[in-house]
This record gives C-alpha cells, structure tokens and sequence, in this order.
C-alpha cells in the first residue's frame, strides 16, 4: 500500500496517529506524511514515544487553549502544587508509608 494509506489505517481517518509509534514503518517518509494529516485536520501535536513532542505552527488561532482546556491541564499541576515538594500522587513523602 501507499504510506498515506499505512498511516491512515494506523489512526483515525484523515487525522494520522498521535503517538508515531503506533505507525507500522517509523522512517522520515512516514513522518512528514503522518505530521501533514495531522497539520491538515487542526492537530498540532504529535508525539514519538513518551519523551518527544512534534508541535507545528498552524499561524492561526485554534480552539484548543480554551478555559476548559486550559482547567484540564491545571488541576494536576494545582494539586501537585498543593501536595508540596517530596510527595508522591498519593500524599505519602518518598521512602516512607506515612503521610507528609
């Protein structure tokens, strides 16, 4: 098959995959294709593995940074913040089995 056609049976249709390990050949063709559907349906971000972020300008406003978007991602932040430093997700302090 056509790489296009090996990336959009990889993802949802038209949109690419979000994490490119999930395409089934990983080499520069498949890249730019991948990133060019994903430019194409508004979706900015695309991840190789879970160290690598690929962010591309769309030089245009997006609706993604909206108040409900913006709460999403502040919770965990907000809630780490208040846990304080050396604490774990749970409210216990590293190394111990007790709380802070």
């Amino acid at each position: 098959p056509v790489l296009s056609e090996l990336v959009a049976q990889s993802g949802e249709p038209g949109v690419g995959v979000e994490d490119m390990d999930d395409l089934p050949v990983l080499h520069e063709a498949a890249i730019l294709d991948n990133v060019a559907l994903r430019y194409r349906a508004d979706k900015i971000y695309t991840s190789t593995g879970p160290l690598i972020l690929i962010a591309l300008n769309p030089f245009r406003r997006l609706p993604i940074y909206g108040e409900q978007a913006m709460a999403e991602y502040a919770q965990p932040v907000l809630q780490a913040l208040t846990r304080g430093p050396g604490t774990t997700p749970q409210g216990t302090s590293e190394g111990t089995s007790e709380g802070p």
